[in-house]
């Protein structure tokens, strides 16, 4: 299980930290290196990508 970070990249190391403090369990994943979409469970995105239907639901 996985957080997607598809949104802007200068604030990636913020949401970085605070997913280490509020779910260290989750692995952080940084737009486009989605790795398997299947293992995606959060996708923080602002605003909503033309590509994010490559995630799948």
């Amino acid at each position: 299980m996985c957080i997607l970070y598809t949104a802007d990249p200068a604030d990636a190391q913020k949401w970085r930290d605070c997913r280490s403090t509020l779910a260290p369990e989750l692995e952080f994943r940084q737009w486009p290196d989605i790795g398997s979409p299947a293992e995606v469970h959060y996708l923080p995105t602002f605003p909503l990508k033309d590509n994010a239907s490559q995630i799948g639901s």
